[in-house]
């Protein structure tokens, strides 16, 4: 299982992934589910404030 890290613009760590975090997905080699649920929002959510 991969991890991920997301960072800022500052380079501070906002997140950090592993394996507990696709525990309950339905299927653990692929870790699309966790990715939608997990990363996508908090990148979403930087992309807005970069707009304002």
């Amino acid at each position: 299982m991969s991890k991920y890290i997301v960072l800022n613009q500052k380079g501070e760590v906002q997140l950090v992934t592993n394996w507990n975090d696709s525990k309950d997905d339905p299927d653990l080699k692929d870790d699309k589910p966790m990715i939608t649920r997990l990363i996508v929002p908090l990148l979403q959510k930087k992309e807005s404030l970069l707009i304002k």
